[in-house]
């Protein structure tokens, strides 16, 4: 989301994309601060023991040094941004369908098969507030 593109490989066959991930260190281009190239890298630690968020809190980052995160959970800085309305004609073009968090998805390798990654979750369960 930082640079809009992949750290990894960018192709077209998952199977590739999934040795990337899983074996390949994250790539990333120029110009990136040095607070944002080692926030990344830190979030894409391989190891999970070792992933920022699981070692240590991410608010403590010094990416993060300039927020302040006690007003902005008491909501007094205003965002950066804010997104459209949704309205009933600008939200049909975006979904036609309720998403579902429910299926399992998997991933289509090149063979045209879906393939479920053991033990790739988004949660550590050693995850700690």
């Amino acid at each position: 989301m930082a640079t809009r593109r992949s750290p990894f490989y960018e192709g077209s066959v998952m199977e590739n994309l999934l040795n990337s991930v899983i074996n390949e260190q994250p790539v990333f281009p120029e110009g990136l601060s040095a607070d944002l190239q080692e926030l990344l890298q830190e979030l894409l630690e391989k190891n999970p023991d070792k992933r920022l968020g699981t070692t240590g809190n991410i608010r403590q980052h010094q990416f993060f040094r300039a927020i302040d995160w006690r007003a902005l959970e008491s909501r007094k800085i205003p965002p950066p941004f804010l997104p459209r309305a949704i309205t009933p004609a600008n939200v049909s073009a975006v979904c036609n369908e309720p998403p579902s968090f429910l299926e399992e998805m998997g991933c289509i390798n090149a063979t045209g098969s879906t393939t479920v990654i053991q033990d790739l979750s988004f949660l550590s369960p050693n995850w700690e507030v």
